[in-house]
């Protein structure tokens, strides 16, 4: 009985490791996503800014015509 029960608490530990290596992967993967996101926000940011620009550049050109 001695000997199982020795037997026995070796075992739940290693569990634990696994668990937390999951975790810091589930972690990792997570991190990528939010930092893929930021640059895709940048990136539509700057995108747009050049859209609204050269939106507003043709609207002049167009007052200018009207003119």
């Amino acid at each position: 009985m001695f000997v199982l029960l020795c037997i026995s608490p070796p075992p739940p530990p290693p569990p634990p490791p696994f668990l937390t290596l999951t975790k810091k992967i589930k972690k990792k993967k997570k991190k990528k996503k939010k930092k893929k996101n930021i640059f895709f926000f940048f990136f539509k940011k700057k995108y747009n800014k050049k859209k609204k620009k050269i939106k507003k550049k043709k609207k002049k050109k167009k007052f200018i015509i009207l003119k």
